[in-house]
């Protein structure tokens, strides 16, 4: 029988001790080497290196839940949110005291527009850690796309609180501001996501946009300059450029970026609608009623296309075909009060006898105003016309001194009104002049 001195029993469990110590040195150097090279990858970009060197870690250490939580950003950094869900999920398992990884879920639930799903993980981070700037910001987007403005600026501003220079935080309150209409605020916060970010096209079309509802169109055109500067395929930036000209009166503007909009979708008729609108504030007839004719051929069933064609035909002073076009408009859609008004200032105004008629004029512009709740003061200068068209000229006085009264009227308008005034007060009906 063999026999072991109890020194040897001790030496063979030493070496067998520092054999598997060797092992775990090993091992965790093995783990640490892996995770740096992750972290490294991640760092520079490169998400798929990243993937792999945090998959040796968790194949090596399963328990390894900051493994986990950065696979998951990979992951997410990639755009596969369902892989990154997995991932967070088995870190929260591990630690479900780590902020971070629900902060991180929920950005994937928010990127696959899961907002109930997103509030929920953001909100849980948020209790577990209070400086968590990504969960406020997250949550705050959430809460945006949800319609629910004012939690989101709470959320943003506690974001910008936390970081100043979280540019994010700025311009989700900047867009929050404008949806409430509050466009000074917008103005503040685009300005200072610009200044932190010269370059974000979100905040310079939010700005511009904002500035546009407060009628400052040269900065607003500004703003959408440079968006088209940085990116010359910004649809909505031409579009808000050509509607800023429009309003302006610089309609060769309007033109020219229509003219861009139609190369660059020639398929969206709200851009022969605009440029045809264009043309016609240019007095340019036939170039607008080619527009209008597209419109019509692309959307057969919107009222609006008919409605500007007649009009247009009205304007040019073919009486006939602007009738029927406008009568077109109405039999699609019986609510569209400018249909009814253009029809009005037709039979009111026309200067061909055969086509004046005070009754209709009359009947068609009081329904424009009771569509329009009264509201549109062109109507009731139109229904001015039209009872000096019936002869009622005590009532056409009434409703053109009501027009005259219409808040910050434009001088040109006014002068207008006051000419006609003159005439209903003579008794004479006013004739539209071509």
């Amino acid at each position: 029988m063999c026999k072991h001195s109890p020194s040897s029993s001790i030496g063979t469990f030493f070496r067998i001790f520092t054999i598997a110590l060797a092992l775990v040195i090993l091992s965790a150097c093995k783990e640490y080497q892996a995770m740096q090279q992750g972290v490294d990858a991640s760092a520079r970009g490169d998400y798929t290196a990243a993937i792999v060197a945090f998959t040796e870690v968790i194949s090596l250490n399963p328990n390894d839940d900051t493994a986990y939580f950065n696979r998951g950003g990979a992951y997410q950094s990639m755009g596969d949110y369902d892989a990154a869900i997995l991932d967070f999920n088995e870190a929260i398992k591990l630690d479900p005291t780590l902020s971070l990884s629900f902060s991180g879920r929920g950005a994937c639930y928010f990127s696959k527009e899961d907002y109930g799903a997103a509030i929920a993980d953001c909100s849980e981070a948020i209790r577990l850690d209070l400086s968590n700037v990504r969960g406020f910001l997250i949550r705050g987007l959430a809460y945006e796309n949800t319609i629910d403005y004012d939690k989101a600026i709470v959320d943003f501003s506690e974001a910008i609180k936390l970081d100043i220079s979280w540019t994010q935080a700025y311009s989700g309150r900047g867009a929050c501001y404008y949806f409430k209409n509050e466009y000074d605020k917008a103005i503040a916060d685009c300005s200072e996501a610009i200044r932190l970010d010269p370059k974000s096209l979100k905040n310079l079309r939010f700005r511009g946009l904002a500035y546009k509802e407060t009628k400052a169109y040269d900065k607003a055109i500004l703003d959408f300059s440079e968006v088209i500067r940085l990116n010359p395929k910004d649809a909505i930036s031409y579009l808000e450029r050509a509607n800023c000209f429009y309003i302006k009166t610089e309609y060769d503007k309007t033109i020219a970026d229509c003219n861009e909009l139609i190369l660059l979708d020639p398929e969206r008729v709200i851009y022969y609608r605009l440029r045809g609108s264009a043309y016609a504030d240019f007095k340019d007839y036939d170039k607008a009623i080619v527009d209008f004719e597209e419109a019509i051929q692309r959307e057969p069933e919107n009222a609006r296309n008919y409605y500007v064609l007649g009009a247009v035909y009205g304007a040019k002073g073919d009486y006939a075909i602007a009738i029927t076009n406008l009568n077109a408009a109405i039999h699609k859609d019986s609510a569209l009060a400018s249909a009814y008004n253009s029809l009005a200032w037709l039979y009111a105004t026309a200067q061909n006898v055969e086509f004046r008629n005070g009754p209709k004029a009359a009947e068609y512009a009081l329904k424009a105003c009771e569509l329009s709740d009264w509201k549109k003061s062109s109507f009731i200068d139109t229904l001015a016309a039209a009872y000096a068209e019936t002869g009622d000229f005590v009532k056409a006085i009434q409703y053109e001194k009501q027009y005259l009264e219409t808040p910050k009227l434009a001088v040109k308008d006014a002068d207008s009104a006051r000419t006609r005034l003159a005439l209903y007060e003579a008794h004479k009906p006013y004739r539209d002049e071509k």
